[in-house]
């Protein structure tokens, strides 16, 4: 028609219908994506590795393997030259010649950890490029490394199995000199206190009490290893 009204009419349909599924209809205003659609994983996610404090014992003293797995005891022979002397005579029959022996004895310890992990899980895992059994591998080498190196300093109770810290043939720890500061720790809160004299001081009290007791064994020629915790080795640049 000329004027229109049928078409007129024919919107005035299209928006009546269009409100009866609300003022706001079915999509949301804004523009937003969904979130998967805006994350990303790096390809390098794998490389990205937690650090752990490095295992210092085997580095301190060396790894050696005694036995195997089927021994439960490990005896250690030790021997001692001993004997005395006297005035020579023809007929003279003193004087004498020994040896002492001893078998100290340490006990074997086996441990061991397990891996677990399924067809899902390792597939599931590969979506993220993740080498799920190569990362449970190293897990399982890093446990076992761990409390190898656990064990080198602090043994294992209850069996004749000794670390480093806790061999009961050694003497007790020497205390530190007292310091001008005050008390004989060299760190306080973080910060070197000590002059450097007093650090010097405190190494060469430990080196002058170790020549004493080995009796001539180590001497101005002898090297020695001298090992400090972590938060302890800044004394040494004071």
């Amino acid at each position: 028609m000329a004027d229109g009204t049928p078409f007129l009419e024919f919107l005035r349909s299209i928006q009546l219908a269009l409100t009866d599924y609300g003022p706001t209809g079915n999509a949301r205003p804004a523009t937003d994506l969904p979130l998967p659609l805006s994350l990303v994983v790096c390809d390098h996610l794998r490389t990205r590795k937690i650090l752990f404090t490095p295992n210092k014992a085997a580095e301190i003293f060396g790894e050696v393997k005694k036995g195997t797995w089927l021994d439960d005891t490990i005896m250690f022979p030790v021997v001692e030259h001993v004997g005395e002397v006297t005035n020579y005579g023809d007929f003279n029959e003193n004087g004498h010649t020994g040896v002492n022996t001893n078998w100290p004895q340490r006990q074997a310890f086996l441990f061991q950890t397990m891996e677990e992990y399924g067809d899902r899980e390792v597939e599931r895992a590969g979506l993220a490029r993740l080498n799920w059994v190569s990362e449970m591998d190293m897990a399982a080498a890093t446990v076992m490394s761990k409390y190898g190196n656990l064990t080198y300093f602090f043994g294992v109770g209850g069996l004749q199995l000794y670390g480093l810290l806790n061999i009961s043939d050694l003497s007790a720890s020497l205390t530190p000199a007292n310091k001008v500061h005050g008390g004989n720790e060299g760190v306080v809160n973080n910060e070197v206190v000590a002059a450097a004299n007093e650090i010097v001081n405190d190494i060469q009290s430990l080196w002058i009490h170790l020549a004493s007791q080995a009796n001539g064994l180590i001497d101005e020629k002898a090297k020695i290893k001298l090992c400090t915790l972590q938060p302890a080795w800044p004394h040494l640049s004071a």
